[in-house]
């Protein structure tokens, strides 16, 4: 529960894998890994999330201990597609995901998946990897 008067929002890390395989939730919404940003804001100033050094720092292992170092310029070249583009791109990176249901409760063993645009391939983090 976020106290009154903040705002939070979710930073998408990864996806939650197991098996190298996509989890997903019954209702067919896959699992992710995220990190919560808090703001407390100021009426007088505009809101405006910053992502901290700690979360991209989590970023960059998560890549990085994949052998994805260049990681940071690669995900700026889709966004600069169109959106029909982006949404192949998404399709192809969903049906290579062999997902699966979740049946819910706690989730044990997961990977961290990660899609490389560039390649159109999966990679996967360890969760013990101490990401």
């Amino acid at each position: 529960m976020v106290p009154t008067g903040l705002l939070v929002a979710s930073l998408h890390l990864a996806w939650l894998t197991q098996n190298r395989r996509l989890m997903v939730r019954p209702s067919g919404t896959p699992c992710q890994y995220l990190r919560s940003l808090v703001l407390v804001p100021i009426p007088s100033e505009p809101c405006t999330f910053e992502v901290d050094d700690s979360s991209l720092a989590i970023v960059d292992r998560l890549h990085e201990s994949d052998g994805l170092f260049s990681w940071r310029e690669i995900n700026d070249t889709p966004w600069s597609w169109d959106p029909a583009g982006l949404y192949k791109l998404a399709e192809r990176a969903v049906r290579s995901s062999q997902a699966f249901v979740h049946p819910g409760g706690a989730i044990d063993n997961c990977e961290f998946g990660l899609f490389d645009p560039e390649f159109e391939q999966w990679h996967f983090v360890s969760s013990t990897d101490g990401v």
